[in-house]
């Protein structure tokens, strides 16, 4: 069955209760909670006789330490050689957006970002007031990792991101997964997730991929086996990408670049650039 945790956030302090009065620790009873994928990870959960609740509890120092994946959890109790199922279901465990991560799917809230314009963000929340020392940052996890601290306005109780265009226009434009999380002391808690794009600044020269640039990407991932649905949906030639042999690939793959190469020395000859070693000296 569909257990009731959620989802877990690596890195993040892990809280997790329920009720059962079926099991008190008077007669002698423990609880644990399992978590099997990945990796096996074991808590030992907490008691509280007046509410008849199960607590389990980490840091965010341990939790960061949780290998990511897809796992079954199982919450039991415990008395000399009995053992007893309480709950059972399925989870995740996110990554530890601290550090560098690939990029995953989440409900997107951040709009994209556009490198070299004012950067601002808000979100309402009232959980993590500043006068019980939380701090709020905003982690951007792709081709490279951004981190922006916020302010916490306590009348609206809104939290605020802001960055100057000269920050931004430093950020390298892509594909990233963004946090916002509440920090204080040893503990850490995620507030909101999601994907977001930052796109190039277009102050300066873009670099726009030409179609044979994004088939050999799409050509490359699929024989590397990490095609996105996108690119395993490209027609080349009237073929989908996905339908065609791996030896037939390794060949368009050469003429693809061959391909690129005719155009770079188009364009560089347009401009003026000298090729190789060769300069030209017109008399």
């Amino acid at each position: 069955m569909r257990g009731k945790l959620k989802d877990i956030q690596a890195g993040d302090t892990f809280r997790y209760s329920l009720i059962n009065s079926k099991y008190p620790t008077s007669d002698g009873w423990i609880f644990n909670l399992s978590l099997r994928g990945k990796a096996q990870i074991d808590i030992i959960g907490t008691y509280d006789d007046a509410t008849t609740t199960i607590s389990f509890h980490q840091s965010s120092a341990v939790s960061s330490l949780w290998t990511p994946g897809h796992y079954a959890f199982f919450v039991y109790a415990k008395k000399d050689d009995e053992r007893e199922l309480i709950e059972s279901g399925e989870v995740n465990i996110l990554p530890d957006y601290s550090g560098k991560i690939n990029v995953l799917s989440w409900a997107e809230k951040l709009k994209d970002i556009q490198a070299g314009d004012t950067f601002r963000y808000s979100l309402i929340n009232s959980k993590y007031p500043t006068s019980d020392g939380w701090i709020f940052n905003l982690s951007l996890r792709g081709k490279a990792q951004i981190d922006i601290i916020g302010t916490y306005d306590d009348a609206t109780t809104t939290i605020s991101f802001h960055q100057s265009s000269a920050v931004s226009s430093l950020w390298t434009p892509g594909h990233y997964a963004f946090f916002v999380y509440a920090k204080k002391d040893d503990e850490r808690e995620l507030i909101e997730s999601g994907e977001v794009n930052i796109l190039p600044d277009y102050s300066g020269k873009i670099n726009v991929l030409s179609w044979a640039e994004k088939a050999l990407e799409a050509v490359e991932a699929t024989i590397q086996n990490r095609a996105t649905s996108d690119q395993l949906s490209y027609t080349i030639a009237g073929r989908s990408i996905s339908k065609i042999p791996i030896p037939d690939l390794l060949v368009l793959r050469s003429n693809l670049k061959a391909q690129i190469r005719s155009e770079k020395i188009a364009n560089n000859l347009a401009e003026g650039v000298a090729i190789g070693n060769c300069i030209k000296v017109s008399m």
